[in-house]
């Protein structure tokens, strides 16, 4: 292909164009970046929503942009700390170390939220999943403008430690699970789709990472055969 193909190709034909297990490894990136923010919407931002608006006439509401940025903190704060199986499913979908699925996750989630922080270890969150939860929620607390430590005791509470809990722990497995109930070919099919929704940042990666494994270099942590 010409420098004017190169140009031009659109990043789904070159997904599409990938051997089955490069198609594999992004359509597994694609998805958990997708999906951390998806859950962090269902099972914790109701409970910030409520907790951080205690008292104002407004309750139960946060300005959209702010909320955004709660979004992404928790995001980061789960990434950053949740737990990763190092068998199982992950083992066809992911052949790599899972540090470096971390990475790699937390990079695109910073494109698709628009930071202006750019790799995993900018985030600076722990990977201790109590000590990211307090992290996070200091961090929500300034956002929040609600820094005197009474909406941290709010969400310390057993409604967001249980969604916190069950983030942190299960939502690598979680995906690899509604992964595992469709046909592998059905989940691939889907994937050009949330490929043409990135944003021009978010899309660059994925170009990056297309063009290293064609180049056979996805990855230089690629785990050693037991």
């Amino acid at each position: 292909m010409g420098i004017l193909g190169k140009l031009f190709s659109s990043i789904t034909s070159e997904f599409k164009k990938l051997e089955p297990e490069n198609k594999r490894r992004i359509t597994l990136l694609v998805s958990l970046s997708g999906f951390v923010p998806q859950a962090v919407e269902k099972d914790l931002i109701a409970i910030v929503e409520s907790a951080g608006t205690a008292g104002d006439a407004g309750h139960g509401t946060i300005l959209p942009e702010i909320k955004k940025k709660v979004v992404t903190e928790l995001t980061l704060a789960i990434i950053s700390s949740c737990r990763i199986p190092d068998d199982g499913p992950i083992q066809y979908w992911w052949d790599f170390e899972g540090e470096f699925l971390r990475e790699v996750v937390c990079v695109l989630v910073l494109a698709e939220s628009n930071d202006e922080r750019q790799v995993l270890q900018d985030v600076d969150y722990s990977a201790n999943p109590d000590e990211a939860r307090a992290q996070a929620l200091l961090n929500i607390s300034r956002l929040l403008g609600r820094e005197g430590g009474s909406l941290i005791q709010r969400l310390n509470c057993g409604e967001f430690l249980e969604s916190w809990h069950r983030c942190t722990t299960m939502f690598v497995q979680g995906a690899l699970t509604g992964i595992g109930r469709l046909s592998e070919s059905a989940v691939i099919a889907r994937t050009p789709k949330h490929l043409r929704a990135l944003s021009p940042r978010g899309e660059s990666i994925i170009r990056e990472l297309i063009g290293r494994a064609n180049r056979g270099q996805f990855s230089k942590h690629r785990q050693e055969a037991s």
